[in-house]
């Protein structure tokens, strides 16, 4: 009998691999497919980090931060998103960002990002109407329906802007008031009063205060508002033009600076026009040597002593540059043959004291009439710098000055600039430590920058 050979087959054995399909779900780990990106951005701007990955199922995110150079990372709580956004500090310059991508099958992690802090420059001023520049972008500021802005003073706080100024309606009134971040407040004129203007603006315990004048019958009446509500500012006997140049609060004390005269006055006042500040809506007049004028431009309030800068014009008829502290004048250095000169605005850090302005010099004698030509520049505790304008301008004005460590700035425009059709024009702008930088013009006309606020 033959007996047969069987083969036993064992039954199949079906092995699946990590990766592999059953039932139609699969993993793969992670892979950063959008790396986040170093960025500049300046103090109180938001930077905003970006990451993607790949991977099934879809990765979840975290972001860790680096303050040492890479070498150590904390995990941020709460960063869950493929986008981490965060308010800019000084404190921030130089850190790192990373975002790790995590899925069941691993996870990834991506390069790390760096972020420069830079200063925030606000720039107030005209564009040739009122708005202001952040870092070189400009905001444009809206009135009322055919009106046309002018802005004249600028105020941040905890991100708010805060612009201060006045427009012509188009019947041509004069209304003051301000935006706070784009919009437009209006302030009340007394009953009797033909418009206003707001040329100065402080923010001081969670309060806006805002001085200038407003137009009445027989002059111009200096006044503060406070929250809105309007104070008329008295005038010394016979004197019906006054109005409020600049604003210092602190300790509950309101200084507002200013000049009062006999008649219309410019910047720089003839006729009679005198310097001083009220203080708690009490006129001080500040001496001028027994000069003819004077007027005070800005003020500076470090540790409780009050500057007032601006200028007067002395029994030869030569106007001096400088600054009243606590009441006595203290001159400013000029050139001998220097016949006019004045302060626009000061500025105190610490012991440091800086002053934005001018001097002017006869540069030609035509007959009876003498040519004088403006040099701009700052003084910098008593000692005096000029700048240097670019070839492109014939000349510049310097309306605002600002420190910040160890950077000065000089806000103005720089007179003489050629448009493209050749027409002259002036041009925003202020100087850092001498060097113009350049704002751009935003419209046709001529633009300026009247006040500077710089974040660090």
């Amino acid at each position: 009998m033959r007996i047969r050979s069987l083969l036993l087959v064992p039954p199949l054995a079906l092995t699946l691999a990590c990766g592999g399909s059953a039932g139609g779900n699969s993993t793969s780990a992670p892979s950063i497919t959008t790396q986040p990106a170093s960025q500049t951005m300046y103090s109180g701007g938001t930077a905003i980090l970006t990451a993607a990955a790949s991977g099934t199922p879809a990765p979840t995110f975290s972001w860790a931060r680096s303050n040492d150079n890479g070498s150590t990372w904390t995990t941020l709580g709460g960063a869950t998103a493929a986008t981490y956004s965060l308010t800019v500090q000084p404190a921030d310059n130089g850190a790192q960002f990373r975002a790790t991508a995590v899925n069941a099958g691993g996870s990834a992690t991506s390069a790390a990002a760096i972020l420069t802090e830079v200063p925030a420059v606000y720039a107030g001023g005209n564009n040739p109407t009122a708005g202001f520049w952040l870092n070189g972008t400009w905001t444009d500021l809206p009135v009322p329906a055919g009106g046309t802005p002018f802005a004249t003073s600028l105020a941040v706080a905890n991100g708010h802007v805060y612009v201060g100024g006045s427009y012509w309606s188009s019947t041509s009134v004069q209304s003051p008031g301000y935006w706070l971040d784009g919009t437009w407040t209006a302030l009340p004129v007394p009953a009797g009063a033909a418009g206003g203007v707001v040329n100065a603006l402080v923010l001081a315990g969670g309060e806006v205060y805002a001085a200038g004048s407003c137009t009445v019958s027989n002059g111009t009446t200096p006044g503060l508002w406070q929250n809105g509500n309007w104070t008329a500012l008295p005038q010394p006997t016979g004197l019906n033009y006054g109005t409020v140049t600049s604003l210092a609060v602190g300790g509950g004390t309101v200084y507002a600076g200013g000049w009062c005269g006999p008649s219309i006055q410019t910047l720089l006042p003839t006729n009679g026009g005198q310097p001083g500040y009220w203080l708690n809506g009490a006129w001080v007049g500040l001496p001028n040597g027994g000069g003819l004028d004077g007027i005070v431009t800005s003020l500076a309030l470090p540790a409780s002593q009050l500057y007032a800068a601006g200028s007067y014009v002395n029994d030869q008829g030569i106007q001096l540059p400088g600054y009243w502290l606590d009441g006595s004048f203290v001159a400013l250095a000029t050139p001998a043959n220097a016949r006019l000169g004045g302060v626009t605005a000061i500025t105190v850090a610490g012991s440091e004291v800086y002053a934005s302005g001018s001097y002017w010099i006869p540069t030609a004698v035509n007959g009876s009439t003498t040519t004088l030509t403006a040099v701009p520049g700052s003084w910098h505790n008593g000692a005096w710098t000029g700048v240097t304008v670019p070839a492109a301008y014939t000349g510049a004005v310097l309306s605002a000055v600002t420190v910040s460590g160890n950077e000065v700035y000089l806000g103005g425009y720089c007179t003489g600039g050629t448009t493209v059709n050749g027409g002259s024009v002036d041009y925003p702008g202020y100087f850092l430590n001498g060097t113009w930088i350049n704002l751009p013009l935003m419209k046709s006309g001529s633009g300026s920058v009247t006040n500077l606020v710089v974040i660090p």
